[in-house]
């Protein structure tokens, strides 16, 4: 896989940060130095661990094959994460006022759609547990997407260090931006802009 790909698709998983990010600097939420360090972790981790996954099975198939399996995958993911931003943007879903009151499975379910809801306690401040439930929520967009990486032909452990690092810098750049910006008229663009660079580097595997 070609150095701009790698880059750009480590971006891509790791821009969920950045949404997040802005949503917490937007509503005054703020998170410190080693809340953001474990989130990255976890999010290196996880892509990691898929990565690793797809490197198995890029073992027995042939190269090709894994190649464009990879690239299909890719589109996949693309097409699905412009579709669910699209729909979510249009719909305006609100999230449950009891949000505070259900279980720890319907917690994560919750994150998963909508990371910036892991100040449960309403602090102001993502600390603790909290700290936990935003780690795993954004780590498995990373996880996710670490299969279709690795078939495509990423190095799992360059793959890893870029995002955990990416991650880090776009969750602390969008918090400071919400903090500045009350609003933006193109956000309708960015939250889908990892799903155009999936879908673009999946076709681009498929030549």
């Amino acid at each position: 896989m070609e150095h701009w790909a790698v880059f750009f698709l480590a971006l891509a998983v790791s821009l969920d940060g950045f949404g997040a990010g802005f949503a917490y600097g937007i509503n005054r939420i703020t998170i410190n130095f080693w809340a953001k360090v474990l989130i990255s972790l976890a999010s290196a981790f996880a892509i990691y661990l898929s990565l690793l996954a797809g490197v198995l099975i890029v073992k027995i198939l042939p190269p090709n094959l894994a190649e464009k399996l990879g690239g299909i995958l890719l589109c996949i993911m693309g097409i699905y994460i412009i579709y669910q931003n699209i729909k979510n943007l249009v719909s305006n879903q609100q999230l449950d006022e009891e949000f505070l009151k259900k279980n720890f499975i319907h917690k994560l379910f919750i994150l998963l759609k909508e990371p910036k809801e892991a100040d449960f306690d309403k602090s102001g401040n993502i600390s603790g547990v909290e700290v936990f439930f935003l780690g795993f929520a954004l780590a498995m967009d990373a996880f996710g997407a670490g299969f279709g990486v690795a078939l495509a032909g990423s190095n799992p452990l360059i793959m890893a260090v870029l995002v955990g690092f990416l991650k880090f810098i776009l969750v602390s750049f969008g918090i400071i931006l919400g903090k500045k910006l009350t609003h933006i008229p193109w956000k309708g663009v960015v939250i889908i802009i990892p799903g155009i660079i999936f879908l673009i580097i999946g076709l681009t595997n498929l030549k």
